[in-house]
């Protein structure tokens, strides 16, 4: 190959070498733009993830104490029921004695009207005696139905808070897991954004070498057509040099002595 032609095939080399450097740099420009994005995103996944931990925190926090009034309630509900225990208990004995008093104004009334006009008072006592035990056992017999009817209604009411406080513990129980699993998921997702942050400083260096080695090669590629032109005119420069030659070599032969 003559000189002309390898500066030119060099110059071609250089110049698709450029070529491929520029691709390489708009891909690494590309990769960096979506490392610059993707960082982006996750630090919004990040904070989206911190924004959910900090409501699930509100929620235990709000679980936590629905619980405490449930138990407070529910041993106040249970205080109740005892304290209609005891009141069932003291009118059941105020009816026995209601009930006595009434059998024992009877038994007066009967010995009173064997008495005759001497127990004739005495009788009238006895009834007004009888009907006020009468009175009194109809009472207690009402205030033990509604005693009753309380102590089924804390039973029902203290059923209700225990199920209630045991849903509470359940409840707290998952969103306590929910925590955690966005625990997780906020530690991994600070991993990544690491790796993002990494990855997108690394194409940023990378992109800027690139740039650099482009700017290196363009000065290549210009020195290289320099080259290459000059080399033609040189190549030109022979040829013509030789044309010269030969025919100057033509012209003394035609001198030549035989």
């Amino acid at each position: 190959r003559s000189l002309s032609e390898e500066a030119m095939r060099q110059a071609q080399e250089i110049t698709d070498a450029l070529e491929r450097i520029q691709i390489m740099n708009k891909s690494i420009r590309e990769v960096t733009t979506s490392a610059k994005q993707a960082e982006i995103a996750v630090q919004q996944a990040a904070q989206t993830v911190q924004a959910g931990d900090s409501a699930m925190n509100r929620t235990v926090d709000g679980i936590l104490a629905i619980r405490e009034t449930v138990v407070e309630t529910s041993e106040k509900v249970k205080r109740l029921g005892e304290s209609t225990q005891k009141i069932s208990k003291v009118v059941g004995l105020i009816g026995r004695f209601a009930a006595q008093t009434h059998m024992l104004a009877l038994k007066a009334s009967i010995e009173a009207a064997r008495a005759g006009d001497e127990g004739q008072g005495f009788a009238v006592i006895a009834d007004e005696v009888r009907s006020l035990a009468a009175q009194s056992a109809e009472a207690t017999a009402e205030i033990s139905n509604l005693v009753t009817s309380i102590q089924i209604e804390t039973n029902e009411v203290a059923a209700a808070m225990q199920s209630g406080t045991e849903r509470v513990a359940t409840g707290t129980k998952l969103v306590e897991e929910t925590r955690q699993n966005l625990t997780q998921i906020a530690q991994v997702s600070d991993q990544i954004n690491l790796l993002v942050k990494t990855i997108a400083k690394a194409a940023a260096e990378q992109s800027k070498a690139s740039e650099i080695v482009s700017q290196s090669m363009n000065e290549v590629a210009a020195i290289s057509t320099r080259t290459s032109t000059e080399a033609t005119q040189v190549s030109d420069s022979f040829k013509k040099l030789l044309t010269v030659a030969q025919t100057l070599q033509q012209s003394v032969g035609q001198f030549k002595v035989e």
